[in-house]
């Protein structure tokens, strides 16, 4: 583990809460990886971050939960160094961010 969960939250509460003051805001989750124990970690940071969102009425999207089942996505992560896909695991993501509501909402 690099960062502690609790200094993670904390940077990103920190981070979220300065952003909102001066720009629209959305937060898009990290997405599953390769190693399982890392992915566990990753499933719990995302709730905590969800509810950080939550808590400052900014949209978050968790595309971690629909990677994460994804065969190819994880196939692809797998093939590759364990954390990036090829383009039709990136072409994935895309469409869960352009298929959510409030990418297009910002102003």
């Amino acid at each position: 583990m690099r960062v502690k969960t609790s200094d993670s939250l904390r940077h990103t509460g920190m981070i979220l809460l300065v952003a909102k003051r001066q720009y629209p805001v959305l937060m898009v989750s990290p997405p599953a990886i390769a190693d399982e124990a890392q992915n566990e970690r990753i499933a719990e940071l995302v709730n905590y971050q969800r509810q950080i969102c939550e808590g400052f009425e900014i949209p978050y999207l968790d595309v971690f939960t629909p990677l994460r089942r994804s065969p190819v996505w994880m196939t692809e992560v797998r093939s590759g160094d364990g954390a990036h896909p090829n383009a039709a695991g990136y072409a994935e993501l895309a469409q869960l961010v352009l298929s959510w509501p409030a990418w297009w909402k910002l102003e």
